[in-house]
């Protein structure tokens, strides 16, 4: 059986999920294989050792890595996503104590800048393939065969892959209010950059200026996600890459890994994308039941401090 030069990595924040998860990682699909497992977390909830003892008993190479994190200080606060009331996601469900979910869509954008200040550790450099899961995910079925060697040959291979049809969107209209000025930044990173685009169907939604067309694309999972890094490792992605963190699009507006990730692959590959089918075959749950939402960062006390002075500051302008 031949091993590939592999990891796992996770950004987590559950404690209640993450034994679980991964103990359902092992016995269902990685205790044959053995491949290394980083979990990264912010501030201190992961810092206890005898919580790092309980959870290596599943296997010792597992390791826990804290990330430091900070907003650009090139983004204002008054551009920040949860001030955009004028959306209705972010009017009724995004407030300023979801400050962590923009830190976790940059952590989880950006697979080039590997140990720099909000992303994963550096020892990720070293691998040819990544899969990155979620902390709220559960293996339910053996999986008999090694998931890198099925995902050779695409740049990104998913547990499912799903889209929604332009009568679809007009039910979930959080859908696009989480991509706002995406699709006008792809045209532009097109034009500048002078690239064709490869796959047919992005292709055709550029030259129509059809922004509906992007948002019916095929997506991955996300919370299972396999990257062959042979796709990422070059100085187009580098480039793409640091045009996306310069944007500041995942603070500013939610953007997420599924596009950030997916919409490079369509414009640089014909077949972006490959569906691993672990879902139809009910291989994984997406969801363990009874999962919240995920603790933000511990610096919320200084957000709603500058959220205070903002207002008091438009008050009086």
């Amino acid at each position: 059986m031949k091993n590939y030069n592999a990891a796992i990595y996770m950004l987590s924040s559950r404690k209640n999920n993450l034994y679980h998860c991964l103990e359902s990682l092992y016995e269902k699909w990685n205790s044959e294989y053995n491949y290394p497992v980083y979990v990264h977390y912010f501030d201190n909830i992961y810092d206890d050792k005898t919580f790092q003892d309980n959870i290596k008993k599943i296997n010792p190479k597992i390791y826990f890595i804290r990330v430091d994190y900070q907003i650009p200080n090139f983004i204002d606060y008054s551009d920040l996503f949860f001030n955009r009331k004028y959306l209705n996601y972010v009017k009724n469900s995004f407030s300023i104590d979801r400050i962590g979910y923009l830190h976790m869509e940059y952590f989880v954008s950006d697979i080039y800048n590997f140990g720099q200040v909000g992303l994963a550790s550096s020892e990720l450099k070293k691998y040819d393939f990544l899969m990155r899961i979620d902390d709220d995910i559960i293996f339910k079925k053996n999986i008999d065969y090694d998931l890198f060697e099925a995902s050779k040959g695409f740049p990104i291979s998913s547990g499912f892959t799903w889209s929604n049809s332009s009568e679809e969107l007009k039910n979930k209209p959080q859908q696009v209010e989480v991509r706002e000025n995406l699709f006008s930044f792809i045209k532009n990173y097109v034009k500048q950059n002078n690239i064709q685009i490869l796959n047919q169907d992005l292709l055709k939604a550029v030259n129509e200026n059809n922004e509906t067309l992007m948002h019916t694309l095929m997506w991955s999972a996300g919370n299972l996600n396999i990257y062959d890094m042979n796709y990422f490792n070059n100085d187009i992605f580098k480039n793409y890459i640091s045009q996306v963190n310069k944007y500041g699009g995942a603070y500013k507006h939610r953007w997420g890994d599924q596009e950030v990730l997916g919409l490079y692959n369509y414009i640089h590959y014909d077949i972006p994308l490959n569906n691993l089918g672990l879902l139809s075959g009910n291989f994984y749950d997406p969801r363990i039941e009874g999962t919240n939402y995920a603790p933000s960062t511990s610096n919320n006390l200084f957000f709603k401090l500058k959220k205070f002075l903002y207002k008091r500051r438009r008050k009086f302008l």
